[in-house]
């Protein structure tokens, strides 16, 4: 929740350069969906998807096929799954439904997608680049 004037800091992982980069980036109307249906960090609808796709050789710490799977059914523990997958035009249309002014956006090494946005203290101020 953000008051008026407020800011939000953003930064999430590139998928091009981490080991999502073979999942499909996450529509907006399913992170709506999630929203709407109360969706939390339990949800495995993205299990199958990930197993699948993950590629475990930028991945390390997974170890292999067996070990990845053991690991990512314990997520809710451990938090090594990415349920989402972000690109800047996501992170974009989500600013815009939300009404707030994306004021910063940047790409930084070695992944990340950096967006600072601020709500603004007029409605009248939006102005998404």
């Amino acid at each position: 929740m953000l008051k008026p004037g407020g800011c939000m800091l953003l930064i999430l992982p590139d998928k091009r350069f981490t080991f999502d980069h073979k999942r499909a980036v996450t529509t907006f109307n399913h992170l709506i969906d999630d929203f709407v249906r109360d969706i939390d960090e339990t949800d495995c609808t993205h299990l199958d998807e990930i197993l699948s796709l993950h590629d475990l050789s930028m991945d390390t710490l997974a170890g292999d096929l067996k070990n990845f799977k053991q690991r990512s059914r314990s997520n809710f523990r451990n938090r090594c799954l990415h349920h989402h997958v972000f690109d800047f035009d996501l992170l974009i249309e989500i600013c815009k439904h939300l009404k707030i002014d994306v004021k910063f956006k940047k790409w930084i090494a070695p992944c990340h997608q950096i967006i600072i946005a601020q709500k603004p203290s007029n409605k009248n101020q939006l102005s998404v680049k």
